[in-house]
């Protein structure tokens, strides 16, 4: 094994395991790579395939699983026992390795591509800005609080991707896009909206956290819920969708005149915010996500590319609310904001280019 490898390998076998568990690792490691490569040295200057590089990094892995699986289950667990796990899950891994291309979508997505390290790249940046203001709670930070979680979110739709889980991706879509018709509609809203969604919160919690109040301050809102239910003509089997979606009532953009409007997310929330041409797509990631036939049998190109396309396009409109609502804050940072938007530009560039693949939106 070359040095400069061994010594990459030892580092990430050092940084995984705590101190006085690495000496015991690395002995561990060196003990099965010599019965698994017998013909060749742990110190050897000569080749080193990419194929032996992987197994190396394989059987690293299998060390570091089988050590930690003795320090949190097994402390009686002797040194034979430990090496034998590690002899047991290697061949099974790479055996899955050398297989696994059989099964895949003609394009394998790999940390590295730029479908992948761009938005992801994008994403980190602005975490980076927001966390800070991001105070988890809702009456001190409700609209930082929730790009929080849509970044996390999209950064985790990319490493699925990477994963090779396309159809799980797509389903990690279809929440981005509830995300985004609900983060338009408190932007775009403003306060009166926001003030409205926080009230509906606390509905919500009062109803499913009954045990955590008082019958006085239960009798108290749910005599206002009631109210406020009355005055939109609902009964009391209604309560339910009021708690969810009656906010929606507080935003300009509801007609009290519409009657296709409905309490729901397709005839509320996504309608009011002008989002419904991706209506068909939301519904097919739902097929999947609800284990219809669709779960066992969706492709996984087509999973893979309307994924892609459809999360880069929900970020980049996202990330203009973000500009929109961080007006103040970018003021202040004009080198933030640049930043930000040198980045996006890749995002953008990306957006087109993976949208005309998947034409699927509705004409609205």
């Amino acid at each position: 094994m070359n040095q400069t490898i061994r010594d990459s390998l030892l580092s990430r076998l050092r940084s995984a395991l705590p101190k006085e568990m690495f000496k015991e690792a690395k002995e561990l490691f060196f003990q099965c790579y010599a019965q698994l490569f017998p013909n060749r040295s742990v110190i050897d200057d000569g080749s080193f395939s990419e194929e032996h590089l992987a197994h190396s990094i394989t059987l690293m892995e299998c060390c570091l699983c089988s050590v930690l699986f003795t320090l949190r289950y097994d402390q009686e667990e002797k040194p034979e026992e430990k090496a034998a796990r590690v002899l047991r899950l290697y061949p099974i891994f790479i055996d899955y390795e050398s297989t696994r291309l059989l099964s895949v979508p003609s394009q394998e997505l790999r940390y590295f591509d730029p479908e992948i390290m761009i938005l992801r790249a994008h994403i980190r940046y602005l975490e980076k800005i927001n966390r800070p203001l991001a105070h988890v709670n809702p009456r001190v930070s409700l609209i930082n609080d929730i790009f929080e979680t849509i970044f996390r979110k999209a950064s985790g739709s990319c490493q699925v991707l990477v994963l090779g889980l396309y159809s799980d991706s797509f389903v990690s879509w279809r929440t981005l896009h509830e995300a985004e018709c609900i983060i338009k509609l408190l932007v775009e809203g403003g306060e009166t909206v926001r003030q409205a969604y926080l009230d509906h919160i606390a509905y919500n919690n009062a109803y499913r956290n009954q045990e955590a109040f008082s019958k006085e301050e239960l009798d108290s809102i749910f005599a206002e819920i009631k109210e406020k239910m009355h005055e939109h003509g609902l009964k009391s089997k209604d309560m339910k969708k009021f708690i969810e979606y009656g906010w929606l009532y507080a935003s300009p953009l509801y007609d009290p005149s519409d009657v296709l409007f409905k309490l729901n997310f397709r005839d509320g929330v996504e309608k009011l915010a002008g989002l419904m041409r991706y209506s068909s797509i939301y519904e097919g990631a739902s097929e999947i996500a609800h284990s219809s036939s669709a779960f066992f049998y969706a492709n996984a190109d087509f999973c893979r590319d309307i994924s892609l396309a459809m999360t880069y396009q929900s970020m980049e409109r996202m990330v203009q609310l973000y500009y929109e609502y961080m007006k103040v804050h970018f003021t202040f940072h004009p080198e933030q904001l640049a930043c930000s938007k040198a980045l996006g530009r890749d995002v953008q560039i990306l957006a087109r280019n993976l949208s005309s693949k998947v034409q699927m939106e509705e004409e609205r």
